[in-house]
This record gives structure tokens, sequence and C-alpha cells, in this order.
């Protein structure tokens, strides 16, 4: 029994308490690029040890692997294209479990394989084919070749007025836009502006559709101009505003899809409108109340949303008139920009990086690893095997799939 002054507890007997010393040095190798193997240092007389994993911002999976007596290494096959993988160990004896290791971290895949400084400031990326295009704001259009990721190249330079914006290619040609509101149409082969166009606000990004051929333009204040593009001068079909605008709500991306555009109207969320008669586009429904919504993109009957604070936000539009927020992702950052690939988004975040965030259940999203990087990322465009990240020095090429 124990005593302070003239108190008393009550006498324990018959009790023992088993105490392991826990394992030490933990660390993690990779084996190749899917093989994790683990190693550590046994310190008691243990009749096994438990192996715990997390995966990205996923809770501890506790006793992911069990470990015979003495064993001290443990191999981990990652079903995983990509991630942030941690691990710790403890010793168990009978029912008895030591205090855990060290935890140890390593990330599969997700390294930078490439980078590329500019002479401008890299603004949008857009892959065609192994050739990168890449807005520069004073530096221009830039044509990549990024057949051999670990050494970009510049293969060409397009000077153009004002600061570049957006670029978005189509049939061999380049559709660039620059702050002043225009496009200039580029021919990829000669590199050379062959036609241009004026747009109704500063052009934030752009989409092009071949049948009939048209530009559909995210016009910041100017909401939303559709171009058309059939005749040897481009002319403006239509534009529109959602009413009641208030400073703060622009257009700052845009996805076509069917008779509908999808625009991140910052301030404002997510407005949608119904384009089935291009030359009177007429408001289909708008998400309100979520949160700034920098971009957007779509995949089947879901749109993610880069929500700035918020993180990805997924919405159902089965229902286009009718559209449904269903569930977020908070990366802890600042998402400024996504792209949807597969059961994965890849996401741009001003605190946190390069993400990659599991949607295999668009029910329950959550990271599944993260590249920090030294420069603030803005934009994202994605290949099978490949992120490419520009930030203010230029561009970043990181691996996500074999």
């Amino acid at each position: 029994s124990a005593f302070v002054g003239d108190t008393y507890t009550e006498k324990v007997e018959n009790s023992l308490l088993i105490t392991l010393p826990a394992p030490t040095n933990l660390e993690l190798k990779k084996l190749d690029v899917s093989t994790i193997k683990l190693e550590w240092e046994d310190n008691s007389n243990e009749d096994g040890f438990y192996v715990d994993r997390k995966v990205g911002d996923v809770d501890w999976t506790i006793n992911y692997a069990v470990i015979n007596k003495d064993v001290t290494y443990f191999i981990d096959n990652i079903n995983k294209p990509c991630g942030t993988f941690q691990y710790r160990v403890r010793a168990y004896k009978e029912s008895y479990s030591s205090f855990s290791s060290n935890i140890d971290t390593i990330n599969v895949r997700l390294n930078l394989v490439g980078s590329l400084n500019t002479v401008g400031e890299a603004s949008k990326i857009f892959i065609n084919d192994w050739r990168a295009y890449l807005t520069d704001q004073y530096g221009g259009l830039h044509e990549l070749d990024y057949s051999n990721p670990t050494s970009l190249s510049i293969v060409k330079t397009l000077n153009l007025p004002d600061r570049t914006l957006a670029v978005y290619v189509k049939d061999n040609l380049a559709y660039v836009t620059n702050h002043r509101g225009g496009i200039h149409i580029v021919d990829l082969n000669s590199f050379s502006v062959i036609n241009e166009s004026r747009t109704c606000g500063i052009p934030a990004d752009i989409v092009v559709n071949n049948v009939p051929p048209r530009a559909y333009i995210a016009d910041s204040d100017s909401g939303m101009t559709i171009i058309s593009l059939s005749s040897s001068t481009p002319t403006i079909i239509s534009n529109f505003i959602p009413a009641n605008v208030v400073p703060g709500e622009q257009a700052n991306c845009i996805y076509v899809k069917d008779n509908y555009s999808y625009l991140a109207y910052n301030s404002r969320g997510m407005v949608i409108v119904d384009i089935s008669d291009v030359e009177n586009p007429v408001l289909g429904s708008e998400l309100k109340n979520i949160g700034i919504v920098k971009n957007l993109d779509i995949q089947g009957n879901y749109a993610f949303l880069a929500n700035g604070d918020d993180g990805v936000a997924i919405v159902d539009i089965s229902s286009p008139t009718a559209p449904n927020l269903i569930a977020r992702c908070n990366t802890g950052g600042y998402v400024y920009d996504l792209k949807v690939d597969g059961d994965y988004v890849y996401v741009t975040d001003k605190e946190k990086g390069f993400l990659v965030v599991d949607i295999s259940n668009v029910n329950s999203p959550y990271v599944l690893g993260n590249y920090e990087m030294s420069k603030t990322p803005n934009s994202i465009a994605i290949t099978d095997s490949y992120g490419f990240v520009t930030d203010n020095d230029g561009l970043k090429i990181i691996q996500v799939n074999p």
C-alpha cells in the first residue's frame, strides 16, 4: 500500500505488470517502386511484434502486420500508385504490448523527377503528346519536350504582348489568352500567331471544341464568353454574367460538358450555365455558400472543386440543375488547382505543396500523400505517370505512377 500523511491506499495483492522495452531505430527502405522494407532493433523478450501503418491522412491501422518472435524486419507490398506511408512497431508478450518505436515516414513515388526554370512566372500548363505548353506571364508561350522528364528542355518560345494567362491545344493549334483580353491563335508547326480575337474581359481560362468550332472563356469579372472560330475572323457569339455579381466574384476556370458549362466563380461558388442555345446562355444552377472556388475538374457525374481553405469539394452533378455537395477533403492548407484521373485527384495546395487525394469512395475522400514544395505551386496537369506543376520559378515534374 502507499500513503500520503495519514491516508493509505488499498493493498494491491497478486498483481504483476509486464513491461516490455519498445523496439528502437526503426528505418524504412525502398526495395523497389512498390516495396518497402522495415528494419528495427529488438530490445525485449517478446512473443512477437505488431506493425502499425498510416497512409496519408487516414488514421493508423493498428496491428497491420504481426511478426514472429526475434524477427526484426517486415516487407510491405504497396497496392497504391503513390502515397505517404508511416510505420511504427510494438513488441508484445501475451496480452501486453510495449510502447511504440519511433515513427518513420517514406514516400512511394511522389518524387521530383525533373524541373525547369523559366524567365517569367509560369502560369498554366497543357499537355499534348510528348509536348507541354506553358504560359509564362511576361515570358510568353513555351513549348517543352518532356520525353525525358529528367532533362526538360524548351523547344520553342513565342513572345507575346502583355501577360499570358491560359493555353488550350487542339488540332495543332494553341489558343493563348492574355491579360489585355486577347486570344492568340498559334500554329504549332511555325510557332507563330496566325489569328487573334478579343473577349469581353480578362480571359483566365479557355476551352475549345471542334464541332462546331468554338471557344468558351472564363472571362473573370465578365463571366463567360463564347466565341465562334468557324470563320477567318473569330467573333463573339454571346456573353453571360450571373445576376447580382459583387466584387470578388469572378470566373476563374471553365469546363464544358454536354449542354452545360461549369464555372469556378471564386467567392460565388460554382455557376452552371445552360449553353444549349449558345446565342442565349442562361443560368442552369448555382452552388453557393461553399467557400471560394478557384478551379474545377469533372469526371463522370462528379465535379471536383478547388475549394481554397475548405480543401477539395466533391459535387454530384448528375442533375446539372440541382448540384449536390456530397463530400469534402480538408487538406489543412489552401487548395488552388486540381485535376482528376481515375481514383485520384491531384492537387496544388498553396501551403502543403502537391497532394494526391484518394476518391475511390467519393463519399470518403482522403489525402493519400503529398510532396512538399519549396515554392508556392500554381496550376497542374496530369499524364499517366507524371504531375506537371507550375510555380514562380517554372515547372516541376513529380512522378505519380510507374
